[in-house]
């Protein structure tokens, strides 16, 4: 079941089980955050047109084995991130 509650930046929160995926799954716009490094990744819209997998370059000595969505907003406030990613049991590093 699917909540949602006014967060801090006067936009919305999703409530939800939190789960992992490869990303090379992720097909959804959000806000994710890697499981290993904590490093926030936004999805735009526009990076999964046409359900294509995202078009989003991860630069570092080897890109995330599983993300976590912790919102379907790409531009929630980097605070109410940083407290999903809490709830999630992933310690954010953004």
């Amino acid at each position: 079941m699917n909540r949602s509650k006014s967060d801090d930046t006067g936009g919305t929160t999703d409530l939800k089980t939190f789960n992992a995926q490869g990303w090379n799954t992720v097909k959804e716009p959000g806000s994710y955050v890697c499981n290993d490094t904590g490093r926030l990744l936004r999805v735009p819209t526009e990076a999964v047109k046409n359900q294509a997998h995202p078009i989003i370059e991860y630069f570092g000595p080897k890109g995330p084995s599983a993300v976590t969505r912790l919102s379907e907003d790409p531009r929630l406030a980097i605070p109410a991130l940083r407290t999903l990613a809490g709830t999630a049991k992933i310690k954010p590093q953004f």
